[in-house]
């Protein structure tokens, strides 16, 4: 069977990106640790540029490409303000990709721009993705911080389901089925640190949160 190849961006330059950094981190252990195996390239802090992305993508033609970081209704950011992918521009590089953009807005321009030319599939957010966290200073407060867990377990569940071997439509499944749990947890707690004054950060995020081109593509 040929090796799956995935590249991972993590910018990690402020605390989104921290945070998206730190449960990168540990989806790709968590998937690693159950015997799946693929071949895994990840861009970090400022290496994180169009120009390495771009030979990245030439060198090693990955099947999965995972965004973590910031973006707007037409493009994908890297460190800072370096732009990775844009409409228009380098779209072409995403070409018979899989991909998951966990970046603000991308699904609603540059996602259905990439499934048009040719990109097996697009998960991302059509609008801003929101969260909220108690400001963790290490990977290991990240990773178990409560609140945050409530917007990024969704968002990851993604990329854990897909790594695994999973179609697309049913990653994007396990992902809408958190929400929704999610969600109940919120509106029902007691817990002041998980208060359902976050429910509608969440709902929006459940509501903008796109799958598109072919749902039936696996990894």
């Amino acid at each position: 069977m040929p090796t799956r190849v995935a590249i991972v961006t993590n910018p990690s330059h402020d605390i989104a990106t921290e945070y998206l950094y730190s449960w990168s981190q540990q989806i790709v252990a968590n998937v690693i640790s159950q015997s799946i195996s693929f071949d895994l390239h990840e861009l970090k802090g400022n290496n994180v540029t169009k120009e390495n992305l771009t030979k990245l993508i030439e060198e090693k033609n990955p099947h999965l490409i995972l965004f973590h970081g910031h973006g707007g209704n037409n493009r994908i950011f890297g460190f800072k303000t370096n732009i990775l992918i844009a409409c228009d521009d380098n779209e072409g590089l995403l070409i018979n990709k899989i991909v998951h953009s966990l970046t603000c807005d991308s699904g609603e321009i540059l996602g259905p721009k990439c499934i048009s030319i040719g990109t097996k599939a697009f998960i991302g957010y059509q609008k801003e993705f929101k969260f909220a966290h108690l400001w963790g200073k290490t990977d290991g407060q990240r990773q178990t911080d409560v609140l945050a867990g409530m917007f990024l377990g969704p968002a990851f569940e993604v990329n854990k389901a897909i790594l695994e071997g999973n179609t697309v439509e049913l990653a994007y499944q396990r992902s809408q089925q958190m929400y929704v749990n999610n969600l109940q947890m919120l509106l029902t707690s007691p817990n002041p640190t998980v208060s359902k004054v976050y429910a509608s950060g969440l709902y929006h995020d459940m509501v903008n949160q796109v799958a598109l081109g072919n749902r039936n593509s696996s990894f």
